[in-house]
């Protein structure tokens, strides 16, 4: 188990970062009729580590910040990624927010949000994001062009791994 820097919380792990699965299905009408699209068994959790720059990029977040910091959604399985996608094209077929093809799906993203952060502040932290990027310890290091940072207002980009009523940023690699 890794070991905290001092004043940190603990380094989560790796199942901290799985997206739960809700086992539910949902329907979709196709020029070809109707397809089911099933997440995976109620309360499963796939997990799979985060690519190791984006986990530091996370704890470096969560060494600021504390246990405000609450991860959503990382890593999904293929199955969940799917009924995710289906579950927002139900809803908003034209603004689908999720990728039949996600970085969740191999690790390279992550959906929080911060107790007590507004938008405004999310904003803010997005950049702080980006400066982190370009100063982690070789090998990790990377450009603040190595991540890609978008904060979803209230209400916005709502797929089943984000529906509660805050602003949340997601965070994803570009390598």
């Amino acid at each position: 188990m890794a070991i905290a820097a001092p004043g940190c919380p603990a380094p989560l792990p790796d199942s901290a970062y799985a997206t739960r699965c809700t086992g539910l299905a949902v329907t979709l009408a196709h020029q070809d009729g109707r397809k089911i699209y099933r997440d995976c068994p109620r309360g499963a959790r796939p997990t799979h580590p985060l690519a190791p720059k984006l986990k530091a990029l996370v704890e470096k977040l969560r060494c600021a910040l504390g246990d405000r910091v609450v991860i959503t959604s990382g890593f999904r399985s293929r199955r969940h990624n799917l009924y995710s996608w289906a579950y927002v094209q139900a809803r908003t077929p034209r603004a689908n927010p999720v990728s039949r093809n996600s970085r969740h799906m191999v690790g390279k993203a992550v959906d929080f949000f911060v107790r007590g952060y507004a938008y405004g502040d999310l904003k803010r932290l997005e950049t702080k994001l980006q400066q982190w990027a370009g100063r982690l310890p070789a090998p990790l290091r990377g450009s603040s062009k190595a991540i890609w940072t978008h904060v979803y207002r209230k209400g916005e980009g709502r797929d089943p791994d984000n529906l509660h009523p805050y602003p949340y940023l997601h965070l994803q690699l570009r390598d």
